[in-house]
């Protein structure tokens, strides 16, 4: 390239670049001598109307006032939320705290136990099975001339409570036992017999054992050493716990009926003066063996028959005796009556129900 060609280049780029700047420099010059509120903001496809209602409406919200904020008042800290516990586990704790936990592993443990002494097949339907019917047999005199003794024998199981003679006494009791239900009194009275030779239904009948004393231990004791063809079965003293807490609800319940009847009347705490046999309305809440005897075979059994557990004027305590004796004075049998009566009408029974499945109950008195 000549020196001439190059000399008209750079004048070429330098008046290029003074172009540029000075359209730049005019630009800003005419916008500073421009008002903005001159320009029309609007579109220019908005009527006049529309541009001045916008603009009154500017106008009217710089007047309103910014609103002032009411002071909080300081709340307190947010507890945290309540825990919340399924109804499974509910139920769990809930048997937990009344024992009734042990009463569905009585099957397993009372049954099966009962089948091995039998010689159960293991292999059969029936080993570790409910029993299809029982008939827990009382010892009250109200049974003498019902005739129940058929009705008794035709159940799968008969249970005798305390070493109840049944032989004699077939037309009224049945002939036939399957299960002995026993009380720390009786192994005790078994315990001072000859080589505890106190069963008086023949072999191979499993006894069921109530204990609460650590003296019954030493009675059982001698009974299986001079006895070992018979099964000794102990029922868990849990069992008793659960026992006692039913008959104590059924007591409150009749207690306090009977104390509105007295027009709130204290019997238990009455001063000297008030009738004895009026104290004693109240005994107590204590349970007995045949109520416990029947909340185990509720465990073990598809249907229950409760026979001879009622009570009537003039008739003995027990049906082989001609006058009554030996009776329990700390029995509740008025409270444990309102707990035979919901179970044979199907209402709700405190800690039973819930815990377990309780079969259909016949009571015959």
């Amino acid at each position: 390239m000549t020196m001439r060609a190059r000399t008209i280049l750079l004048v070429t780029v330098v008046l290029s670049i003074l172009s540029v700047v000075l359209s730049g420099y005019m630009v800003r010059s005419i916008l500073r001598n421009v008002h903005v509120s001159d320009v029309d903001k609007s579109p220019p496809w908005r009527s006049v109307a529309s541009s001045d209602h916008a603009l009154e409406v500017e106008t009217v919200q710089e007047d309103v006032q910014p609103k002032q904020e009411l002071p909080q008042p300081e709340l307190p800290p947010a507890s945290p939320p309540p825990r919340r516990t399924s109804t499974f586990a509910m139920d769990v704790m809930k048997m937990r705290q009344t024992g009734a936990f042990i009463l569905p592993t009585l099957l397993s443990r009372i049954k099966r136990a009962i089948d091995v002494y039998l010689g159960v097949s293991k292999s059969a339907a029936t080993f570790g099975k409910r029993w299809p019917s029982c008939a827990v047999v009382g010892n009250s005199g109200t049974m003498i001339g019902r005739g129940y003794g058929p009705n008794i024998s035709a159940h799968a199981a008969v249970w005798r409570l305390n070493l109840a003679p049944s032989v004699g006494f077939e037309p009224h009791v049945g002939g036939r036992t399957m299960v002995s239900f026993i009380n720390g009194h009786r192994i005790n009275y078994c315990a001072k017999q000859e080589k505890c030779a106190c069963s008086s239904y023949g072999a191979r009948v499993p006894v069921l054992v109530s204990m609460w004393s650590d003296f019954h231990w030493q009675d059982l004791r001698f009974c299986r050493e001079h006895r070992p063809q018979d099964k000794f079965i102990i029922i868990d003293a849990t069992v008793q716990q659960v026992c006692s807490r039913i008959v104590t609800a059924y007591a409150d319940r009749r207690r306090a009926r009977e104390e509105a009847e007295l027009s709130g009347i204290a019997v238990n705490s009455a001063p000297e003066g008030v009738d004895p046999p009026l104290k004693r309305r109240f005994p107590r809440p204590d349970f007995s063996s045949g109520m416990e005897a029947i909340t185990v075979a509720l465990t073990l059994c598809d249907r229950v028959s409760i026979y001879g557990f009622g009570k009537a004027p003039g008739v003995p305590h027990h049906y082989w005796e001609n006058t009554t004796k030996n009776e329990y004075g700390l029995h509740d049998y008025a409270a444990e009556q309102i707990y035979f009566d919901d179970l044979v009408n199907g209402r709700e029974i405190p800690i039973l129900t819930g815990s377990i499945d309780i079969p259909p109950v016949s009571f015959y008195p």
